[in-house]
């Protein structure tokens, strides 16, 4: 009886436990109004250029994802650097040591709003070596990123980030 008990006490503690937690993701979740004042937020971010975006995760063409620490993408008004990760392979005569390690000039940079409570960014970026990088990006309104690049010598890689203000560590 006694150890009947014990484990009925384990198992409504157990439903107490899960039941506040699920309170808990249903009291997190922001109204619509938050979520418009926060991509608002986050657009004004993007359309000024002055942003980084710190990325934690990595898919190359062929594989899975890969977790990561310290690599940036920053947009700085016309410049871009980058200390993203690559895994692929490379073609032609490029020195394909560097991938998606550059610092360059950014062109045809493009916001437009989507449906779905996220941006959806397009530029492209010229590398001081001369290689054209060109990325896509879906940043949602808590700043959650999604990074696709390609460039004509190299596989496409993928990223996940999160977007900050630049200037913040």
């Amino acid at each position: 009886l006694k150890r009947f008990i014990m484990k009925r006490n384990l198992i409504l503690t157990v439903i107490g436990l899960l039941a506040l937690n699920v309170t808990a993701l249903w009291a997190a979740k922001p109204s619509q109004s938050e979520i418009q004042q926060a991509l608002a937020d986050v657009k004004a971010k993007i359309e000024s250029r002055d942003y980084t975006i710190n990325v934690k995760s990595a898919t190359p063409l062929k594989g899975g994802s890969i977790a990561i620490d310290n690599s940036l993408l920053v947009i700085n008004g016309n410049n871009a650097s980058s200390s993203l990760p690559y895994w692929g392979n490379g073609y032609n005569s490029f020195n394909n040591a560097e991938g998606m390690r550059f610092k360059g000039t950014v062109s045809d940079y493009k916001v437009t709003e989507n449906k779905k409570d996220r941006l959806v960014v397009a530029f492209k970026v010229t590398a001081e070596t001369g290689r054209i990088y060109q990325f896509k990006m879906d940043v949602y309104y808590n700043g959650s990123t999604f990074i696709s690049t390609t460039c004509a010598n190299l596989d496409p890689m993928r990223y996940i980030g999160q977007l900050r203000p630049s200037g913040i560590d």
